[in-house]
Formats: C-alpha cells, sequence, structure tokens
C-alpha cells in the first residue's frame, strides 16, 4: 500500500493535471480533469477528517467535564 498523500504530493498532482488540461489531445485533458477531480475529493476527505476528529475530542471531553448535553 502507498503512503499517505501530503500538500506537497497533492499540489505537485494539481500541476500535472494543470498541464494535461492544456494538451491538445482529448483524453489526455479528460485525464487531468479526472486528476482534479480525485484532488479535489482529497482535500475534502482532508477536511471531513479533521471535521469528524475536533467533534469527536469535543464529545469525549464535554462527557468528561460533565458538560455533555445530550
Amino acid at each position: 500500500m502507498v503512503g499517505r498523500l501530503d500538500e506537497a504530493q497533492l499540489a505537485e498532482l494539481r500541476t500535472w493535471a494543470e498541464s494535461l488540461l492544456a494538451d491538445e489531445r482529448t483524453e489526455l485533458r479528460a485525464a487531468g480533469r479526472g486528476l482534479l477531480l480525485l484532488a479535489d475529493e482529497v482535500e475534502r476527505l482532508w477536511a471531513a477528517s479533521r471535521s469528524a476528529f475536533a467533534e469527536d475530542v469535543s464529545g469525549a471531553l464535554a462527557e468528561r467535564l460533565g458538560t455533555d448535553e445530550s
């Protein structure tokens, strides 16, 4: 299994995708669009993961302090 993409690798992927979008060949432009969609989804999942982690920590802390409203 390959390790997780870091921000620099994701930026490089976007740069590569942008260069493919400028190509005259339809299949390469389509590949560039696909790579951009992939990069967008990776960023969306990172944000969702951070949000879920923050909610978990917040809920656990509230429960531990006895301030949990649920």
